[in-house]
């Protein structure tokens, strides 16, 4: 399997592994839910094909931190595409996604932030 390109920007991830059939796992709306301990969850979305012909095969909340529900979502894949290695494919994007929403942003300074276009109206 080919090396996934991983990008991750204001929240929203997008794992995409080149092949056929193009696998893109894009993580949105990223929640921590402080109340439980550490846990991190997603809405995540998996889909396959090229971009002009892409198939969703599954949408929905995914915690990130959480064996069973990684191996929930990888046994249901299973079904609809047996081709792919999906326990390796989700585990390696969820622990992505955690490591970049650990990390954050960069810090900058409110002096040296560009002012957003428009006249904020």
């Amino acid at each position: 399997m080919t090396a996934p390109k991983f990008v991750f920007d204001r929240g929203i991830a997008t794992m995409a592994w080149p092949g056929e059939p193009i696998v893109v796992m894009l993580f949105d709306r990223i929640v921590r839910e402080d109340r439980w301990g550490d846990e991190m969850s997603a809405e995540l979305t998996v889909s396959t094909g090229s971009d002009g012909n892409r198939a969703v095969l599954r949408c929905g909340r995914l915690n990130a931190t959480s064996t069973r529900g990684k191996a929930d979502a990888a046994r249901y894949l299973a079904t609809l595409a047996p081709s792919q290695p999906w326990p390796a494919m989700i585990e390696a994007a969820c622990w992505k996604v955690v490591d970049a929403v650990r990390q954050g942003r960069p810090a900058i300074l409110l002096r040296d932030a560009v002012e957003p276009a428009g006249d904020g109206t």
